[in-house]
C-alpha cells in the first residue's frame, strides 16, 4: 500500500478545524463558571472551579472539629503504623502504653485527645500516636471512642438514663456522634441495644 505525503494537508490548512490554535490569554469570569474555553485533558476531565474559601474568623463547630481531628488523626496514625512491619515487641508490651489504657479505662469521660494522654506519658503527641499504634494496631482515638463506647454499654444496660444523658456522661460531644459511634462498635442503635438486653 502506497501513502502519498503530497496527499496530506499541512497543519493549519483545515481552517480552523483541527489545525487552529486557541490564543492564550485570560479567560473572562463567565468562561471561568461555565467552563467556556477551559479545554479537557487528555482523560477527558474538566478543571473544576475554585471552592470559595471560608472567610476570615470563620471556625468549624466543635463537634464538626472533633470529627475532623479524630479522622485526620487516624489516618496518619495508620498510614505510620503500616509503614513499618511489627518488631519483636515483649509480651507484656510498653510500660507507657498500658499507663495510658488504664487511664482512659479510669475515665472514658475525660476530654481525652493524643495531646494530653502524650503528656500523661511523657512522650511528644507523634512519637506517642506512632507507639501506640505499634503496641495495640489502633489509634490512640479509636481506643478512646471503644472504651467510651463500651461504657455507654454497660450505663445502658444498668441505667434508666435517656440516650442524651448516657453520651454527656461517657464524653461523647453530641448524642448524634453517640449514636453512630455506638452503632459501628455494636450493629444496632443504643435504644435497640438496651431494649434487647432488658
Amino acid at each position: 500500500m502506497a501513502v502519498l505525503v503530497g496527499a496530506l494537508p499541512a497543519p493549519g490548512e483545515l481552517g480552523g478545524v483541527a489545525g487552529a490554535v486557541r490564543p492564550r490569554g485570560r479567560l473572562s469570569p463567565g468562561d471561568r463558571r461555565t467552563g467556556r474555553g477551559v479545554r479537557a485533558d487528555r482523560h477527558g476531565f474538566r478543571p473544576r472551579p475554585p471552592r470559595r474559601p471560608l472567610e476570615p474568623g470563620h471556625t468549624l463547630a466543635p463537634a464538626g472539629r472533633e470529627l475532623v481531628l479524630g479522622a485526620v488523626e487516624e489516618v496518619v496514625v495508620l498510614a505510620t503504623a503500616s509503614a513499618r512491619p511489627r518488631t519483636g515487641t515483649s509480651e507484656e508490651g510498653d510500660e507507657r502504653i498500658r499507663r495510658v489504657l488504664a487511664l482512659v479505662a479510669a475515665d472514658p469521660a475525660a476530654p481525652h485527645s493524643v495531646a494530653s494522654l502524650a503528656r500523661a506519658v511523657a512522650l511528644s503527641p507523634s512519637r506517642f500516636a506512632h507507639l501506640f499504634a505499634e503496641e495495640t494496631g489502633r489509634t490512640p482515638m479509636r481506643v478512646v471512642r471503644q472504651v467510651r463506647v463500651r461504657h455507654a454499654a454497660s450505663l445502658l444496660e444498668i441505667t434508666d438514663m435517656d440516650v442524651g444523658q448516657v453520651a454527656a456522661a461517657c464524653g461523647f460531644v453530641s448524642p448524634f456522634h453517640f449514636s453512630r459511634a455506638f452503632r459501628r462498635e455494636y450493629g444496632v442503635p443504643p435504644r435497640d441495644y438496651r431494649a434487647r438486653v432488658r
